[in-house]
C-alpha cells in the first residue's frame, strides 16, 4: 500500500539552450528595431515577435518543470507539458511489460548524432553495471489495459526514440508500480498461458507439468519456458505479448519453478520473493 504520493520527475530542461534562445531573441529584436534602413512596420513587428518568442519559451520551460508522474494509493497520474492522463488501480484489467538492454543507438542520454549514440550507450551500460544484475530497468515499458477497453496507458522508454517524456531512469517508478500491481491484481489472465494446479498450458494446446519445467528465463525481450529431459525450450514468447508477465512469474515461482533473468531484464525483487 502506498501511504503517501510518490513523485518521479524527468531530467531538468536544458537551461543553456533556453538562455541562448532568449538572448538571441532580445538581441535580434533590439538591433532590427534600430535599423533605419528597414521599413517602419518591420522595425515595429520584429520586437513584438521577439517578445512573443520569449513568452512562448518561458511558458514551455515552466510547463516542463512541472511535468512529473505521481503514484499514490488511487492510481497513476502523468502530468505532461500540455495534458495530464492517468489510470486508477481499480481500472487496470491487465498489463504488458518489456525490459530490454540498450541498443547501439542514441536514446536521449548522449544527445543526437554518432557521438550521442556512443555517449548514450556507454552511460546506459555504466548505469546497468552500477545497479548490479537485473537492478536497472533500462529500456522498455509497462502498458496498462483498462477494464471495458479504451486506449492503453503506457509508461516507459523507446529503444530508438529514447526516454519518453525525458525520464532518464525510471527503475524506481517501475518497481513501485509492479509491486502495487502484484499486490492488487487478481487475475488468471496470462495469455497465451494458462496455469492450472499441476501444469502450464499454452494457447496452442500444449501442456507441461510444473514438475517438468526446469526453469523460466527472461532474456532478449523473450519469455522462454524450458522443460523435459534433457531440458529444451518448450515455448518461446515475446515478453510484450504475455498478459501480466511478472504476475505469471510469481505464480510459477510459488509452484517451485526456478526463474532466471538476463542482466538487461529488470524484475522487482518482490515479484520473486514469496510471502
Amino acid at each position: 500500500m502506498i501511504e503517501s504520493p510518490l513523485e518521479f520527475k524527468p531530467r531538468p530542461p536544458g537551461l543553456p539552450l533556453i538562455l541562448f534562445i532568449l538572448a538571441m531573441s532580445v538581441v535580434f529584436g533590439f538591433y532590427v528595431s534600430r535599423d533605419d534602413a528597414l521599413a517602419p512596420w518591420i522595425r515595429v513587428i520584429t520586437p513584438v515577435g521577439a517578445l512573443a518568442v520569449i513568452a512562448v519559451v518561458l511558458g514551455l520551460w515552466h510547463r516542463r518543470r512541472n511535468t512529473r508522474i505521481v503514484v499514490d494509493d488511487a492510481g497513476i497520474t502523468q502530468r505532461g507539458m500540455f495534458r495530464s492522463r492517468g489510470i486508477a488501480w481499480d481500472d487496470v484489467e491487465s498489463y504488458r511489460y518489456l525490459s530490454v538492454k540498450q541498443p547501439i543507438v542514441a536514446h536521449g542520454r548522449g544527445g543526437s548524432g554518432l557521438l550521442g549514440a556512443v555517449v548514450g550507450t556507454l552511460e546506459e551500460r555504466a548505469a546497468q553495471r552500477a545497479s548490479g544484475h537485473g537492478g536497472y530497468f533500462g529500456l522498455g515499458y509497462i502498458e496498462f489495459h483498462r477494464r471495458g477497453g479504451g486506449r492503453p496507458f503506457r509508461i516507459g522508454k523507446d529503444p530508438f526514440l529514447g526516454p519518453q517524456g525525458g525520464y532518464d531512469d525510471i527503475t524506481g517508478l517501475i518497481e513501485v508500480i509492479v509491486d502495487e500491481l502484484t499486490r492488487r491484481l487478481r487475475t488468471d489472465d496470462f495469455a497465451p498461458f494458462l496455469i492450472t494446479q499441476t501444469a502450464l498450458r499454452h494457447a496452442d494446446g500444449r501442456e507441461i507439468q510444473h514438475a517438468q519445467i526446469s526453469r523460466v528465463e527472461l532474456a532478449a525481450g523473450k519469455l522462454v519456458v524450458f522443460g523435459g529431459q534433457p531440458p529444451a525450450a518448450w515455448s518461446t514468447t515475446a515478453m510484450q505479448e504475455v498478459h501480466n508477465p511478472l504476475l505469471l512469474l510469481r505464480r510459477l515461482a510459488q509452484r517451485g519453478v526456478p526463474i532466471t533473468c538476463g542482466q538487461e531484464v529488470f524484475v522487482p525483487p518482490s515479484v520473486l520473493v514469496l510471502d
